[in-house]
């Protein structure tokens, strides 16, 4: 047996156990779970290099007794047919090797890189032997934090993640919940204090072309509202009255029995009432735990003032 043939039949050997390894990786990582350290990257990165190892050792093996401008024309083509193949692969991340930015002995967090226009995910990741098993996205981001850390709080079902940025001259801190269970964002409350929250709304009728902003944060028993109303586009005849009407103040929270509402579909949920009086009457009644639905309530004078409804709901 010549050494040629006994490096090419090595090599041949080594690239069939490292596709024979990666094929097993994807069919047991077939939730988008990943092996420790990402060793599966690894394994799909060596089979892919060691079956072209051993394709273009066999390629010129095949070719060695044709004419030497038959056998430049064939290896080009080869070579030009890989560097596309590669090229294709650094573009959209075939083999990609996600950025792992934070970790414990529990738990891990990478940073999956989108190729395209959208930003990366973060996605979490529980450890279990191995196997660094895929849990779900908490929040994305086009570039990597300085710092990053997650608390988790199993009792209360969340995780907060506290997060240090830079980017183009400009640097700021982020703080935000998921939901440990399911990953759900936590949209405006705060779960490690129910009485803080924040959020912004939007409401638009198809009607009437109606559009209304809504800006909250609730300091407790009290409600800082920032509520803007856009007559522009609206279909009916307000040329002789103003377009654009912003309302600012604090409501104060209804105290007595809770009350219910409904959305849109007819569902009903619990709600907090918040009361603004000052020359206008405006109610907010907010979703009482999940804080996703507000509906506006005014007067028939403040209805008129303002040429909006009487109930609006905001989401």
């Amino acid at each position: 047996m010549t050494k040629g043939k006994i490096i090419r039949r090595t090599i041949g050997i080594v690239a069939l156990v490292m596709l024979v390894m990666g094929l097993m990786c994807i069919f047991i990582l077939n939730d988008g779970s990943h092996l420790i350290h990402q060793i599966d990257v690894w394994i799909y990165r060596a089979a892919f290099f060691m079956v072209v190892i051993y394709g273009i050792l066999c390629l010129f093996y095949a070719i060695r007794n044709l004419h030497w401008g038959l056998k430049l024309l064939i290896s080009v083509i080869a070579v030009l047919g890989i560097c596309y193949f590669l090229f294709v692969a650094a573009i959209v991340g075939i083999f990609g090797k996600d950025t792992r930015i934070w970790s414990t002995e529990s738990y891990v967090v990478y940073h999956e890189p989108n190729f395209m226009i959208e930003p990366g995910r973060f996605v979490l990741y529980e450890q279990d032997g191995l196997i660094e098993k895929r849990c779900y996205a908490v929040g994305s981001e086009f570039v990597n934090p300085d710092k990053y850390e997650c608390f988790f709080d199993e009792e209360r079902d969340f995780i907060r993640i506290e997060a240090d940025w830079t980017f183009d001259g400009r640097s700021w801190h982020t703080t935000t919940f998921y939901r440990l269970s399911d990953g759900k964002l936590y949209v405006h409350q705060n779960p490690m204090d129910s009485s803080l929250w924040s959020g912004r709304y939007s409401s638009y009728d198809k009607k009437t072309s109606l559009r209304q902003q809504l800006e909250v944060e609730s300091v407790h028993d009290t409600l800082i509202f920032n509520y803007y109303i856009d007559l522009r586009d609206v279909k009916s005849d307000l040329e002789d009255v103003e377009q654009e009407y912003t309302l600012k103040g604090r409501a104060f929270l209804k105290k007595g029995d809770a009350e219910t509402d409904e959305d849109k579909q007819g569902n009903a949920y619990l709600v907090d009432e918040y009361i603004y009086e000052d020359n206008v009457h405006i109610a907010f009644r907010i979703q009482a735990v999940t804080h996703d639905i507000i509906r506006v309530v005014v007067d028939d004078a403040t209805a008129a003032q303002y040429h909006i409804p009487t109930s609006s709901i905001f989401d």
